[in-house]
């Protein structure tokens, strides 16, 4: 996209990728804030807001606080949102026990749930190169396990 002369600005959300991993909290209304701060702070109006995964969520989640605020328009990548769980009006997700099951394996098997969770993203098994595979894998592995179960709203 730089090529065609876009400006184009990754924001890894706090205690993901390589950013840091303050004390404090890690939800959608801090990731939410975390990224208000970036637009502002670079003046950047009328942006194209992109999330992938959980990430589609917390963009969700940051046009509706802000009514849209910088953006304007809104991509989701294989998208999580509005919500990761199953509530009353809203049937998809997991259930409580499957969320539970979640923190239960990033406690105890994080390397076993993070081998398979690159597999969902590639609509049927053999979807994605094995290098593709390992990229996500050492994606989710450098995310710190506390902030991975208190972001999602699991617990």
């Amino acid at each position: 996209m730089v090529e065609k002369g876009f400006r184009v600005i990754g924001i890894s959300l706090r205690g993901f990728g390589k950013s840091d991993r303050p004390y404090g909290k890690y939800d959608f209304d801090t990731f939410s804030n975390d990224i208000k701060v970036v637009l502002e702070k670079l003046k950047i109006e009328k942006a194209v807001l992109g999330g992938f995964s959980m990430g589609s969520a917390v963009t969700l989640h940051f046009v509706t606080k802000y009514k849209g605020a910088h953006i304007s328009k809104l991509a989701v990548f294989g998208a999580t949102g509005p919500s990761w769980k199953q509530r009353e009006g809203y049937p998809y997700g997991i259930i409580d026990q499957g969320a539970a099951d979640l923190i239960q394996q990033t406690k105890t098997s994080r390397q076993q749930l993070v081998a398979g969770f690159g597999k969902g993203f590639a609509g049927q098994e053999g979807g994605l190169s094995h290098e593709s595979l390992n990229w996500l894998e050492s994606i989710n592995l450098d995310a710190s396990p506390p902030v991975r179960i208190e972001s999602t709203g699991f617990d």
